[in-house]
């Protein structure tokens, strides 16, 4: 809505590379039942199965939702207590890679000093879950170098922290915007914008 909203076309809302992305990351989200056209997916149980098929896709939702069932792992967190799993990712990914961004993130400090003391305990007590899935969870996503993920639209505090990771976590140059596997946006864009 809101590229549509800024640019007068639906075709500046990115979408993701459901042909080569190799981790799928879906947050209180499920779009096996609602809102896979905001995603680009026609029929949601052919590109998630296709995913899972040549690689992960993880499911965060305190719900076994049919996502979470078509999903190689589902983490069951208690319900709006996602943003623990992230910031403890997002610390992990500070602190000990992999961390190779393609342009300098700005307020990367002030990030790092927000998540201090943010250990992978404290982060699996207030989420409810068990500490080896977030362990797991985390080495798919240095496996793989980089992720795509879809939060639920009302999860703000997740939102800006995936973002984060988002921008930590690009290693590799087949994952980035527009960049096979990333995130893709239209060049058909309307000339008045």
């Amino acid at each position: 809505m809101l590229a549509g909203a800024m640019g007068r076309s639906f075709l500046l809302n990115p979408k993701t590379d459901y042909d080569n992305v190799k981790l799928m990351l879906y947050i209180g989200t499920n779009p096996m039942v609602s809102h896979s056209h905001n995603t680009g997916m026609f029929n949601p149980a052919i590109w998630i199965k296709a995913i899972a098929k040549r690689g992960e896709v993880w499911t965060i939702d305190p719900v076994q939702t049919e996502t979470a069932h078509l999903s190689t792992r589902h983490i069951a967190a208690h319900p709006g207590k996602d943003y623990a799993i992230l910031g403890w990712i997002v610390r992990e990914l500070i602190d000990n890679g992999p961390m190779t961004p393609k342009q300098p993130i700005e307020g990367l400090g002030e990030v790092r000093a927000a998540l201090e003391g943010y250990d992978r305990t404290k982060a699996a007590l207030i989420a409810g879950v068990d500490e080896q899935s977030m362990e797991d969870l985390l080495a798919s996503i240095r496996k793989y170098g980089s992720f795509r993920l879809r939060p639920a639209r009302h999860q703000h505090v997740a939102r800006v922290q995936s973002d984060a990771m988002v921008r930590l976590d690009d290693p590799g140059a087949d994952r980035s915007m527009n960049e096979k596997g990333g995130l893709l946006v239209s060049s058909r864009l309307p000339h008045q914008i």
